[in-house]
């Protein structure tokens, strides 16, 4: 849930053309043949690097038949070789990075050299022998010299060391390929020249435009920017820097295996490493701006899920105890919704409809009763807008709040429902008005606000209650209550309070009398001049609330609606069999079940995403009985088809008053998310950092502000040996777009912190901002 009452796919991956590896020739036909040609003679050269030398003794003198190990020291992996006669080794195709070799032969003591090999160069590591025992080690530390005695290039070689520690803008590697002679940017174009030619370099993306060439990992990346061959359309063909091992820049002339061209710039991707290692980021990488975040005091109690997954690579990219089941809080309205969403499809449309249920007479009378048949509409209200959109405010009316003045007229569909029935004739109906919310129990209040779950929902079943204090101490509390009815009666005791005073109003004694209309009264104080900010009351009967609300919208338009207080209980079974076409009287049509989710999500509306499994089970199960189960169900399977581990998910709700999920699972649920047909309208739904929904207020001021789209979530219990607020859970998962360009997917959870209660914001501003300082993050590291 998102509020509380105090007391209580694989991503796509971009087609790659091998066929050219070579410079750019601005020319088709033979000129790519040949360039296919080449890639089968220069492959190994441009991914790999070499290392070789000469084994001697003390004297100079060659040693013959010494054994030599070449171990990788990223990944371990070892090889071996043996010299020849003149005491000379060379090991091939190497993967560019840090190596320890170490020579060895009975009768010396071992010697080790630590070597980089370089990409498109051979490392040169002589190694002298010195007699002594087999069980002794020497270890030589240099600087291995690159050996071209038959090369002509100009070219450099750019590794880990100037990657990690240069300032890069937006972190892409080829910002540093202007550290080669004869290598510049080309006017304001992005483009570089190498050696006075203009190359395909463009913003991170390799365009072919130019006479140069780039290549990743031996494969052509001149051309997948503008790409006939791959359908000419735009890819994200970016490589962060964190990627890259090295790469060369090689400036014509240089040998022929590269091709033709001006230039040539090969980058190397990381393989894989043992070691655990932290890449230096300005200002920090993404690990230790978290632990700062993790490791305040306010915390020292907390728990912390969290988990980030590059849509781009397939890879995580940070988890700390992603393994872990947390409280999601509204989080879980991501399933939720999502279920619906992709279940019923976008453009699912609620009617909702009314009967009659006998005939009506040559003046207007209708012998018999008026039936408003609940289809499970959550909006019967003034959300909707004259172009068919739901608006929303980012401070919900159902939660209350300083921020939150209600939308429209909360009767708008009444309204338009009672005008139809109007229009049909109907001047009197000698009969009831009936509400058949049959569609699912009604009944059960919902975890987050206490509002009764129906599946008839006018105004979000509740009635908005705004208080304003007088001018002095004293002085009566005016209301302002939207919709006025004879449903409820509100019972004014509150008084004016001092200037400065904190908000102190409830409602109590409740009651209903014979007629069936309630009574509620409101008790306490508000100081001198100020607002209260919404109030809703959330109305126990929301069948019987909307019948109310119906008749007299009716009685405003001159229809005569006589209340038959002695009529028998409905037989909606019955009644189910005058539900025909000629009977309908009035129908509503909501705007597309998209709108409802976004609505849900932006503001997390607990009573509309506690209805998704009921509507699920109802709608698409077509149950009349156990339907939330039915639900449910569904939803397991929809998950289950997904292949997500389901072990790490636990839910009984549709807000997330009962659910625990683990980080890692809502980062897999998400990362399916985007291969759905649906994603653009769930992906739209979510609120944006800094500027809307329930992330209207955070990191409003952060460079990741309108980069973050995800779910907030929020659970809090009274804590009262301390007289506080425990936020048992809080969350935030969605996506984000870093500065860089990449693509994330990221759950963050964080339960058990204790907050006062003398702030109202105090969550928001201890919890929330902190799960919003990580995402902002992970916006600007990666």
């Amino acid at each position: 849930m998102e509020r509380y009452r105090k007391l209580g796919h694989e991503p796509a991956v971009p087609p790659i053309t091998t066929l050219l590896t070579v410079a750019w020739t601005g020319s088709w036909g033979l000129g790519l043949v040949l360039a296919g040609c080449v890639l089968a003679t220069a492959q190994n050269v441009v991914l790999t690097g070499a290392l070789a030398g000469r084994v001697t003794d003390q004297s100079g003198a060659a040693v013959a038949r010494a054994s030599v190990v070449l171990r990788n020291l990223g990944t371990g992996v070892q090889q071996s070789v043996t010299t020849n006669h003149t005491g000379l080794y060379r090991f091939q195709a190497l993967i560019p990075g840090a190596y320890s070799v170490t020579a060895s032969l009975q009768g010396f003591r071992d010697v080790e050299a630590l070597v980089r090999v370089q990409v498109g160069n051979t490392s040169l590591q002589d190694i002298k022998l010195q007699v002594g025992a087999g069980d002794e080690a020497v270890r030589v530390v240099g600087t291995a010299p690159l050996l071209r005695p038959t090369e002509s290039s100009a070219s450099t070689v750019l590794d880990r060391s100037l990657i990690d520690d240069l300032p890069l803008n937006g972190r892409k590697y080829t910002n540093l390929m202007t550290l080669t002679p004869n290598t510049s940017y080309d006017g304001d174009t992005g483009l570089v020249s190498i050696a006075g030619q203009q190359g395909g370099e463009d913003s991170g993306y390799a365009n072919g435009n130019g006479s140069s060439a780039f290549t990743v990992d031996g494969t052509n990346a001149t051309n997948n920017y503008f790409a006939d061959i791959v359908g000419r359309y735009r890819i994200p063909y970016l490589y962060g820097e964190d990627s890259i091992q090295e790469f060369q820049v090689a400036v014509s002339p240089y040998s022929a295996i590269y091709g033709g061209g001006a230039g040539f710039v090969n980058a190397v991707t990381q393989s894989g490493s043992n070691a655990s290692t932290a890449t230096a980021q300005s200002p920090d990488n993404l690990s230790e701006r978290i632990q700062k975040i993790t490791s305040r005091p306010e915390f020292a109690h907390a728990h912390f899920g969290i988990e980030f997954y590059s849509l781009d690579s397939g890879k995580v990219v940070y988890a700390l105890n992603s393994d872990k089941l947390m409280v999601p809080g509204s989080t879980t309205k991501l399933l939720t919704q999502g279920t619906i969403l992709e279940l019923l499809g976008g453009d699912y449309r609620f009617h909702t409809r009314v009967y009659r249920t006998g005939p009506i007479n040559k003046h207007g009378k209708l012998d018999g009763d008026l039936v408003l048949v609940a289809s499970g509409d959550p909006n019967l209200s003034g959300r909707i807008q004259p172009d068919g959109t739901l608006a929303y405010e980012n401070e919900d009316h159902s939660y209350g709040g300083r921020d939150s003045k209600g939308l429209g007229d909360p009767l708008l569909v009444i309204r338009e429902i009672a005008d139809q029935i109007a229009g049909k004739g109907i001047k009197r109906i000698n009969g009831r008005v009936l509400a058949d919310a049959s569609l699912f129990p009604e009944g059960e209040r919902e975890l987050g606000t206490n509002v009764v779950i129906s599946p008839i929902v006018v105004n979000d079943n509740v009635i908005d209650v705004i208080a304003t204090g007088g001018a002095k101490k004293g002085d009566p509390v005016t209301l302002q209550i939207s919709p006025k009815t004879s449903y409820l009666q509100i019972i004014n005791q509150a008084t004016t309070a001092e200037s400065g005073s904190k908000p102190n109003l409830n409602f109590t004694d409740e009651k209903v009398d014979a007629t069936g209309t309630r009574s509620v009264t409101l008790t306490g104080t508000l100081a001198a001049g100020s607002n209260s900010g919404m109030m809703p009351y959330a109305v126990p009967e929301p069948s019987q609330f909307a019948v109310t609300l119906l008749t007299e919208a009716l009685r405003a338009k001159g229809i005569d609606v006589s209340p038959r207080r002695a009529a028998p209980a409905a037989n909606f079974k019955e009644l189910a069999a005058r539900y025909t076409p000629e009977n309908m009287v009035a129908e509503h049509v909501s705007p597309p079940l998209k709108e409802e989710v976004k609505i849900t999500l932006k503001v997390s509306q607990n009573l509309h995403a506690s209805m998704a499994p009921f509507l699920v089970g109802a709608l698409v199960a077509h149950k009349d009985k156990d339907i939330s189960q039915a639900g449910f169900d569904q939803e397991h399977e929809f998950l289950k088809k997904a292949g997500l581990d389901l072990t790490g998910a636990s839910q009984s709700d549709g807000a997330g008053g009962n659910a625990f999920f683990t980080a890692d699972f809502m980062v897999h649920y998400l990362t399916f998310m985007t291969s759905q047909m649906d994603f653009n309208d769930f992906h739209r739904g979510l609120p944006i950092l800094g500027q809307d929904g329930t992330l209207f207020k955070i990191q409003v001021n952060s460079p990741a502000a309108g980069h973050v789209q995800a779910k907030t979530g929020t659970y809090v219990i009274y804590d009262a040996l301390n007289k506080k607020l425990m936020v048992t859970g809080k969350g935030l998962a969605g996506y984000v777009q870093t500065r860089s360009g990449q693509h994330l997917a990221f759950a963050a959870y964080v339960n058990m912190v204790e907050v006062p209660m003398d702030d109202p914001d105090a969550v928001q501003k201890i919890a929330g901002e902190a799960l919003g300082e990580i995402a902002a993050a992970a916006y600007e590291v990666n």
